[in-house]
């Protein structure tokens, strides 16, 4: 009995995780950044194919929790507080760079009538490391300066990020399952809440990623939907990067 509460739980607090802020926010990038006109043309097997990068990111979290939580076990051990809040930083900076960029293509679209283009915040944190670092090797070596364009999702790309946010800005509900593990009674019982814990983690993340895709594939207006999506993306990403550049993730609305 014991074991099948222990397992209701961790199953309770791996949903919870799963809609936590910054899954939100990588799910939303992604979604946005690999939508293409040809995508609301498609049926269920294109939206599928869609949730292999929300998928991937959801294996790489997955992978770095169960890493940390049998540190947890191991050693009674979890993330130094101190690198936990510089990782918390990092991800708030990447999100303001997002929303800059996507207020940037929506203010293209209102006055030129470009196309609104969503891109990974990564995408765009890498893009611009590129061109800082082909600026400085043409001021400094006389290297040629060549622009870095932003890029969409891969499959790399989105495996180590879910590992860098399943590593920094850790959550209350990560905290607990970690203490919990650690406190375990044996190695078993530990494993068993890091493995139901991450099979929830992931079942309401991709539930979410799964929510976006068949919403974008299926409507009727699309460009209008990418417009309104940018919008929405863009404040979200202002305000939740606002909050974890300040250290204030903790202050964050949660869902349930």
């Amino acid at each position: 009995m014991s074991y099948i509460l222990l397992g209701v739980t961790a199953l309770i607090l791996g949903l919870r995780h799963g809609t936590d802020i910054d899954h939100i926010a990588a799910i939303l990038d992604m979604a946005g950044s690999s939508a293409t006109e040809k995508t609301r043309k498609n049926n269920l097997r294109r939206i599928l194919a869609d949730m292999r990068f929300p998928l991937l990111y959801v294996i790489g979290h997955g992978l770095m929790v169960i890493l940390l939580g049998v540190l947890a076990l191991c050693f009674g051990a979890v993330i130094p507080h101190w690198f936990d809040q510089i990782m918390e930083r990092i991800v708030g900076v990447t999100l303001l760079l997002l929303s800059a960029y996507l207020l940037y293509s929506l203010y293209l679209f209102a006055t030129k009538g470009e196309e609104v283009k969503l891109k990974s915040r990564w995408m765009v944190l890498f893009a611009a490391i590129g061109n800082v670092w082909s600026w400085l090797s043409h001021k400094l070596f006389k290297h040629e300066h060549r622009s870095s364009q932003v890029a969409n999702w891969d499959d790399k790309g989105a495996l180590m990020i879910g590992a860098i946010h399943g590593f920094g800005a850790e959550t209350g509900t990560q905290v607990l399952l970690f203490a919990s593990v650690a406190g375990a009674g044996n190695i078993g019982e530990g494993l068993y809440m890091l493995g139901t814990f991450t099979v929830g983690m992931m079942i309401s993340t991709l539930a979410i990623g799964f929510a976006i895709s068949a919403g974008l594939a299926s409507s009727r207006f699309f460009k209008p939907a990418m417009v309104v999506l940018g919008i929405f993306a863009a404040i979200f990403s202002l305000i939740v990067g606002l909050y974890f550049t300040f250290g204030a993730g903790n202050a964050l609305p949660s869902f349930f």
